[in-house]
């Protein structure tokens, strides 16, 4: 566990931010949400629609990449959030996973910051940088004032974060390159071993950790702070998602690529058709799978999470594009 002085003084830390003034909550609130996951599904999907496939991709990929390796922290630190050990700390949202790193917090300045990195370089804006690099660091600081995060957790996700877009930067060219020019079956081979990859890490952090009992006093503090909202710090869905989001990217990509490219531009009415479409196909798999196969963290439910979160992704990679050719809301590049 972190050090307690730490702990104590990040705690105290964030009861005086909390005091400032009620007045900052709904501003929280919304920076919090530029760091959700129904966020980057509107966003990255209305880039990949509608502006610029390339783009979304990589932002896609480095999503996927970042909240591994959140995820991965958050199990092996097994640490508490800020008001399940301290139950003077209000919690305005309820959170249901360990603490450190903040995984808003490293999804923000990875993302946020590819943006900036990305639309500097395509658009010759210089300020474009910078203003993204604020709006990321601003996700994690959202997350101390709402009291889910003491400020090491959102300094060890801005780390975290960091080192993902550094990676992207330098050396996911190179990977895609390399990617791309593998067979058909190769490509298959490669998101499979990803795949059980990324269930067998986490598989592997909760048998380490079955032996360590967290403090009971997280969920009294946890249960007293947000009535109804169970914590579940050692839950594995997060790995499955993540493995159904790859295995999509990998899989819905390559079919794109052969089957179902178009140009980005079109008029007015063709681009919003295009997103209203596909916008409501995500949310519609989204919540019609959640509400058909439940929740859970046993094998048969994390299995069904896995599908629910691959067919959203290749819908959106895939399936939507297809439909956008056929219902003329978009031209391939090439004559079919």
């Amino acid at each position: 566990m972190i050090y307690e002085p730490v702990m104590r003084a990040g705690a105290d830390f964030m009861m005086a931010f909390q005091g400032v003034s009620p007045a900052l909550e709904w501003p929280m609130r919304v920076l919090t949400f530029f760091g959700e996951e129904s966020f980057y599904m509107i966003v990255i999907t209305l880039i990949f629609w509608c502006f610029d496939q390339r783009f979304a991709v990589r932002l896609l990929g480095l999503l996927v990449l970042s909240s591994f390796l959140t995820d991965i922290c958050k199990l092996a630190l097994h640490s508490p959030r800020a008001y399940w050990w301290d139950a003077s700390v209000q919690a305005l949202v309820s959170e249901s996973s360990y603490g450190p790193p903040s995984g808003h917090s490293s999804n923000g300045i990875a993302l946020w910051g590819y943006a900036g990195y990305y639309l500097k370089r395509t658009t010759g804006r210089s300020w474009v940088l910078p203003l993204c690099i604020v709006i990321g660091l601003s996700i994690g600081i959202s997350r101390m004032y709402l009291g889910v995060h003491f400020p090491h957790d959102v300094i060890l996700g801005w780390l975290l974060g960091g080192s993902a877009l550094l990676g992207m930067i330098f050396l996911g060219e190179g990977f895609l390159s390399w990617y791309t020019h593998l067979t058909g079956r190769a490509r298959v081979v490669v998101a499979m071993l990803v795949v059980f990859f990324v269930i067998g890490v986490g598989v592997a952090l909760k048998l380490v950790l079955a032996d360590i009992a967290d403090d009971p006093i997280w969920v009294e503090n946890a249960l007293a702070d947000q009535p109804g909202e169970r914590i579940d710090p050692r839950s594995l869905k997060n790995f499955a998602n993540l493995a159904g989001v790859a295995f999509a990217l990998a899989m819905g990509g390559s079919l794109y690529q052969k089957h179902a490219r178009f140009l980005s531009q079109g008029s007015g009415l063709q681009l919003l058709g295009r997103y209203l479409l596909g916008i409501v196909g995500v949310f519609a798999i989204r919540a019609g799978l959640s509400y058909l196969f439940g929740s859970g963290d046993d094998p048969v439910a994390l299995a069904l999470r896995f599908v629910r979160y691959f067919l959203i992704v290749f819908w959106a990679l895939y399936l939507a594009p297809l439909l956008f050719l056929r219902l003329k809301l978009a031209r391939s590049p090439t004559p079919v």
